[in-house]
């Protein structure tokens, strides 16, 4: 059975490096910097990413959903600074990563 089981977010401004090679990315965090847990409601993160194409070559357009629990702490933060970096792990433990530190999420 598939699925996500936890999903993280940092801000673009803590992020010391990213880097990606063969389809895969590494992410060095600034100082203190550490990925903060977005409380999820179970079975409400949603993703979209279609591949498209044009005379550049291939892109995605993300587009989704998450709802949060209404206790998160993380809530008023994500009100303040609204780019992001998400990443979230699937039932398998492996990380999958949206947006990067050029291109956050908004």
């Amino acid at each position: 059975m598939g699925g996500v089981i936890s999903a993280d977010f940092i801000y673009p401004y803590e992020i010391n490096f990213f880097a990606t090679y063969n389809g895969q990315c590494r992410i060095g965090l600034k100082g203190d910097a550490e990925w903060k847990k977005l409380n999820i409601q179970h079975q409400s993160f949603n993703l979209r990413t279609p591949q498209k194409s044009d005379d550049a070559g291939f892109f995605f357009e993300i587009s989704g959903s998450v709802k949060l629990k209404p206790s998160g702490s993380e809530i008023n933060s994500l009100y303040l600074n609204s780019y992001i970096i998400i990443r979230y792990q699937l039932t398998d433990n492996s990380y999958i990563v949206i947006g990067t530190d050029c291109y956050p999420l908004s």
